[in-house]
């Protein structure tokens, strides 16, 4: 389990008070979170790795070891006040030290700073989590952008998205590239239908134009497909 978790504020005690921006790399067995310093930092850089980066020469990737959790510098200031009053509080009750007036005034004062205390950390975990959220949200995003701009390969399954694309006939094509086995299923002037899903059994250039075209087994049919005609189908 990590020990912190995105969103948590810092503390180094050479890069003093920063942020975990990303928690998205191992050192050996050790977990390493990112922390974006408030101010600038020797030899610092924007995170180096991933798609989430932090602001240039204020990063730098900590182990557990190196950084401890701080509060909010506000939330601190106020758990101060509030420790301050309970202590008047005390030296009222074990003490009478002061009038009942002013017993009420600072109960009520306490009262009051333990509640903004309560939901200004409610506050501050909702904040964390839509972070967390967030960056997960972002992971995904990335990782769905890089399937769908990769270079289809053989055993790709594609979906057929423009069958102008199709070379219904270029039987010299599917005699060259295809076994005997699958070129037998190749029937000249057969196209298919836009939204079909296939398997990609051989790819190869054009014999004579500067473009890839794809073999594509769908039910059982052979179709020989131009690049533009298809993309990467999510199976």
């Amino acid at each position: 389990m990590n020990k912190f978790k995105i969103g948590d504020r810092v503390e180094n005690e050479v890069r003093d008070l920063g942020t975990i921006i990303n928690i998205d790399r191992k050192i050996t067995s050790v977990m390493t979170y990112l922390v974006e310093y408030d101010d600038k930092i020797t030899d610092g850089h924007d995170g180096n790795v991933g798609n989430i980066k932090g602001e240039s020469v204020h990063c730098w990737w900590e182990t557990e070891f190196n950084i401890k959790k701080v509060e909010d510098e506000n939330m601190k200031d106020a758990i101060k006040d509030a420790s301050d009053e309970n202590r008047r509080l005390k030296d009222c009750v074990e003490g009478e030290k002061c009038s009942k007036e002013f017993y009420r005034g600072v109960c009520h004062a306490y009262a009051t700073n333990m509640k903004e205390l309560r939901d200004r950390i409610i506050k501050q975990k909702e904040i964390n989590k839509e972070l967390v959220d967030e960056n997960e949200k972002l992971k995904a995003e990335v990782k769905k952008l890089k399937f769908s701009n990769r270079e289809i390969e053989v055993y790709d399954m594609v979906e057929i998205v423009n069958k102008e694309y199709c070379f219904s006939r270029y039987k010299d094509w599917a005699t060259k590239y295809l076994s005997p086995i699958i070129s037998s299923r190749f029937k000249g002037g057969y196209v298919p239908e836009n939204g079909d899903i296939g398997l990609v059994v051989a790819k190869a250039k054009h014999e004579y134009q500067d473009k890839m075209l794809y073999a594509v087994l769908i039910d059982g049919q052979v179709y020989i497909i131009g690049e533009q005609g298809l993309k990467l189908h999510s199976n």
